[in-house]
Parts: structure tokens; C-alpha cells; sequence
């Protein structure tokens, strides 16, 4: 089990997982299909220590990392200098909000994993 309050970090990292495949159910009155389960959660992982998983909540939303971010007391918000992000900007707004002070990066993995310009077809 994840503590409630984990310890303060200096490096946090924040990225979305996806849990297996959407549930979808038709809309009644609309007969348009709807999701019913999302299996998007969003991680958030300790960089700078030992602690690992942080918290895990569902959803692949700014709101869904604003939530979870603004639920940490201020001491633990304003520890965090640096945050780390694939390319997405999904969370970028979440984190101008919540943790305005911090530095935001993208990660490693993201970094290295993104295509080039110069692969596409037609390229010199």
C-alpha cells in the first residue's frame, strides 16, 4: 500500500500508464458509445530517493495530477525543484500550478525515444 503522505522529494517524476484495455458502454438515448472504465492512471515517482511509486491515480488528466499534487502539504509541494515529463503537455499546467517553483524537464527515456525530424520520408 502507498503511504497517504509520502516523504518530501526533490525530483519527482510524472507520467501516464495505461492498465489494460478501455471498457465502453452505448449511450441509451444516443446509441454513441461512451467509455465506461478508463484504464489511463497517472504515476508519480520519487527521482531524487529511495521511495519509488509515490501515488497512482486514475485518469490522464492535468486535473487528475492537480488533485493529486494539491493533496500534499505545502512543506512536501514546495521541497520539489525539478520535475520530469515526457514531451505531452499534458501535465505541464499542473505543474505551473501546483508546483509553480519547480524546474520543469522532459526524461531520458522520452528524450531518446522521440523520432527525429530528419527520419521522416524525404528528409536530407
Amino acid at each position: 500500500m502507498l503511504p497517504a503522505q509520502p516523504e518530501p522529494v526533490q525530483a519527482l517524476g510524472i507520467d501516464e500508464i495505461r492498465r489494460g484495455r478501455p471498457r465502453w458502454i452505448p449511450d441509451e438515448g444516443t446509441g454513441i458509445w461512451q467509455t465506461a472504465v478508463d484504464r489511463w492512471h497517472v504515476g508519480f515517482v520519487d527521482l531524487s530517493g529511495k521511495q519509488g511509486l509515490l501515488g497512482q491515480v486514475e485518469g490522464r488528466t492535468a486535473q487528475a495530477a492537480i488533485v493529486w499534487l494539491a493533496d500534499r502539504d505545502q512543506a512536501w509541494r514546495d521541497a520539489v525543484q525539478y520535475v520530469a515529463v515526457d514531451m505531452r503537455t499534458i501535465f505541464k499546467s499542473a505543474i505551473r500550478r501546483v508546483l509553480p517553483q519547480a524546474t520543469l524537464v522532459v526524461d531520458h527515456f522520452h528524450w531518446r525515444t522521440r523520432p527525429s525530424p530528419r527520419s521522416a520520408v524525404g528528409s536530407p
